[in-house]
């Protein structure tokens, strides 16, 4: 179930972030199945990130080295700011994705898991992530918030996200919010 405020279509001007492809995450939630964001994070994306002599970088990284020269690769220029709390199942947040997706053909999602550099996290100050955040979601022009569980999300209770939110208002964002389909039913 999505709902969307569709009086915010125009996306404001700035060049977007890199966003992943639906595909690249499903494929995450089959070889994790039951991990949260954090332990997708922890088993996956940080060991595949750590390079030779202390270098790291973010996952998006590799899957736009591994799909160069391909007519169409796993990344691409975001069209979707993903607003989720990473206790979640990813699997929640990925079904998210997908009703997205189904009314939002070749979306190419801004998720912060592989977008940002998941090492050294704490040594970037306050600002670096409330300015990156802020800046992709003005150059998206487009956010989606994972509402899990329904009748409680955590995403509200999370100053992250409630920022985001501020965020695509104040740069005038398209938002839709999205409930997962396993709880659809009690809502």
């Amino acid at each position: 179930m999505i709902s969307t405020n569709s009086n915010r279509t125009a996306p404001p001007p700035a060049p977007p972030g890199t966003g992943v492809r639906l595909a690249v995450l499903e494929a995450m939630v089959l070889k994790h199945p039951g991990a949260t964001t954090q332990q997708v994070c922890d088993r996956l994306i940080k060991p595949s990130t750590r390079m030779r002599k202390k270098q790291t970088c973010a996952y998006i990284d590799l899957l736009a080295a591994a799909s160069a020269g391909s007519k169409v690769g796993s990344t691409g220029p975001a069209t979707c700011f993903i607003s989720h709390a990473w206790s979640l199942p990813l699997a929640d947040v990925v079904d998210c994705m997908a009703q997205y997706e189904s009314s939002h053909p070749n979306t190419l999602f801004w998720f912060d898991l592989v977008c940002n550099n998941q090492h050294n996290t704490t040594a970037r100050p306050f600002e670096w992530w409330r300015d990156a955040f802020r800046f992709n979601i003005r150059g998206i022009g487009a956010l989606l918030l994972v509402a899990s569980p329904w009748d409680k999300p955590v995403v509200a209770s999370r100053a992250w996200c409630l920022w985001e939110v501020y965020s695509a208002i104040a740069v005038n964002a398209s938002t839709a919010i999205a409930i997962p389909s396993s709880q659809q039913a009690a809502f």
